[in-house]
């Protein structure tokens, strides 16, 4: 009778997390602003972080202008939320450089991909257990 050896797997006891799509690269400008490189189906992109002025400049850009025919003080602001996610965008991708006529183009799972992409370098890091970012 053959005896069967079995083989014993050490087991990790904390799971590992991969991390959805992962940068190549990563960074700080020479102004402070810090970048990541992700390849996002064949492309690398390097997406930073924008300044207070380029977001304001894209808001700026998002708020459309008044409808005619209105009474004065009726109106509000309407604004465009999807051309303001693009402006950013745009602001934040520094290679290769990205129009919002090329955004346009995308497939709704890039724009998808790469707006988690600018959200993630655009946001404040993670908090410890205590607290501390």
């Amino acid at each position: 009778m053959a005896k069967t050896a079995v083989a014993q797997e050490s087991v990790d006891e904390t799971p590992k997390v991969p991390k959805f799509l992962p940068s190549t690269a990563s960074g700080i400008d020479e102004s402070g602003l810090r970048w990541e490189e992700v390849s996002v189906f064949g492309t690398t992109y390097r997406v930073r972080e924008i300044t207070v002025e380029e977001g304001d400049t894209a808001y700026d850009a998002a708020v459309l202008p008044p409808e005619k025919n209105m009474p004065l003080g009726s109106q509000s602001d309407k604004f465009n939320p999807r051309l303001d996610s693009r402006l950013r965008l745009c602001s934040a991708i520094v290679s290769p450089p990205t129009s919002i006529d090329d955004i346009g183009r995308w497939s709704g799972a890039k724009l998808a991909a790469l707006l988690y992409i600018y959200d993630r370098v655009n946001a404040l890091p993670a908090a410890d257990s205590e607290g501390n970012g």
